[in-house]
């Protein structure tokens, strides 16, 4: 299913009148309820940025409202944290650091990614982001706990 989901994106953006550039949306939703959320930075995603780096074409990822239990629980509380004020560009940024470092960009150097409003809050996070090392991100991300 995923694969051919694929395919019918590559198609839909080739045959735009306005456009080869891709746009995606921060996460796609799966599953009965619409409640799985399925990123661009898992192995499963790779035949698309092949063929984003084969069309030599952009991807702009933008943000999206959560899906219902996280809305929920997250922001229900706290409405004017979501959407804009703060879940746009929480999540985006969670999502395009996940590319980073789950090595899309190192698998297809060629592709052409962006975000829009000024970064989705990874300018102002890049100190924090700069403290960890490779290595230390992978002794994190082996750790078992403290």
């Amino acid at each position: 299913m995923l694969s051919r989901n694929l395919d019918l994106l590559v198609q839909c953006n080739l045959s735009s009148p306005i456009s080869s550039d891709f746009r995606i949306n921060d996460f796609q939703s799966a599953g009965e309820d619409g409640e799985k959320m399925l990123m661009y930075d898992q192995p499963e995603y790779d035949p698309f940025w092949a063929a984003v780096q084969e069309l030599d074409t952009v991807v702009y990822m933008h943000p999206r409202i959560p899906p219902p239990h996280l809305q929920k629980e997250l922001y229900d509380d706290r409405v004017a944290l979501s959407m804009a004020a703060l879940q746009f560009g929480v999540d985006l940024q969670r999502h395009t650091l996940g590319l980073c470092v789950n090595g899309v960009f190192d698998r297809f150097p060629g592709v052409k990614f962006i975000i829009g409003h000024m970064g989705e809050m990874i300018p102002a996070h890049l100190w924090r982001i700069d403290v960890l090392s490779p290595s230390e991100i992978v002794r994190l991300t082996n750790s078992t706990g403290p």
